[in-house]
């Protein structure tokens, strides 16, 4: 067996080294104590810094979208004032012409004029439920804001429909006229009356 002095001091070394180990185990626990909370400061502050971006980007969201339906509405307020004169010239050609083929109180004109009565009915509908463009909308999330615009692209969608009838209406009346003035040039050139 081992004397008393070799053993004494074969325990004093595992002592020694065992305290070293031990606070070598210490300072790398504090220090990962440390790290660890530094990491869970950067952490909270990455997330109120990605909280703060994204509050930002929906910021800037509801601003272009808020741009986007004032946009809209000022297209659909041009449109509606725009209709009525269109509506009025449409209807003043519509009548001359029949007038100079000779069926101004046809049944063609009568349903002219219904059609144009439902049509104003129509316009002043639809210029009614026009947004409001000093409104504030600052307190409209996107998806409301989605739903303005989408509202106010399918009223001047509708607006639209109302221009390409009556524009329509007055290109034939056009070339009404100018089969007219051909028929008249033909009777004039061939020697015949007007």
């Amino acid at each position: 067996m081992a004397d008393a002095a070799s053993i004494d001091y074969f325990a004093r070394v595992t002592g020694i080294l065992g305290l070293a180990i031990g606070a070598a185990g210490a300072v790398t626990g504090i220090w990962g104590l440390r790290n660890s909370n530094a990491a869970n400061r950067i952490s909270k502050e990455a997330n109120r810094i990605s909280k703060d971006a994204i509050d930002k980007v929906d910021a800037m969201k509801s601003l272009d979208m808020r741009l986007e339906l004032r946009k809209a509405i000022t297209q659909l307020n041009l449109t509606a004032k725009k209709l009525p004169g269109i509506i009025q010239f449409a209807d003043y050609s519509k009548k001359a012409v029949a007038a100079a083929k000779g069926v101004l109180h046809s049944g063609g004109t009568k349903r002219w004029n219904d059609g144009l009565e439902r049509y104003k009915n129509q316009l002043s509908e639809i210029t009614n439920r026009i947004p409001n463009f000093g409104e504030n909308y600052e307190g409209l999330s996107p998806s409301d804001l989605e739903n303005f615009i989408v509202g106010a692209h399918a009223l001047q969608t509708q607006l639209n429909e109302i221009e390409r009838y009556f524009q329509d209406s007055l290109d034939l009346d056009n070339e009404a006229r100018k089969e007219m003035k051909a028929d008249i040039r033909a009777r004039f050139s061939s020697g015949g009356q007007i």
